[in-house]
């Protein structure tokens, strides 16, 4: 009997989380989605470019940071 309950509550999680969250996601309307913003993002080709400069000037950023504290923390001569 405990196996029983077991099995259908999973099968009653697995459904709950398919209408809940995976169905709307797949539709494009998830309520989370408003939440963090990214309803408001561009989509398509322009987007990409876009957030791929975005992300490459970031690494840039990054990189420079990494490497003044690499070049603090060595000592600079004798």
């Amino acid at each position: 009997m405990e196996t029983l309950f077991a099995a259908a509550l999973l099968l009653v999680s697995v459904a709950a989380m398919y209408f809940l969250c995976l169905r709307p996601m797949r539709r494009g309307n998830c309520s989370l989605a408003a939440l963090s913003g990214a309803a408001s993002k561009p989509q398509g080709p322009a987007g990409s470019a876009s957030e791929a400069e975005l992300l490459r000037e970031e690494i840039a950023e990054l990189r420079r940071t990494s490497n003044e504290r690499e070049s603090a923390g060595k000592p600079t001569g004798p």
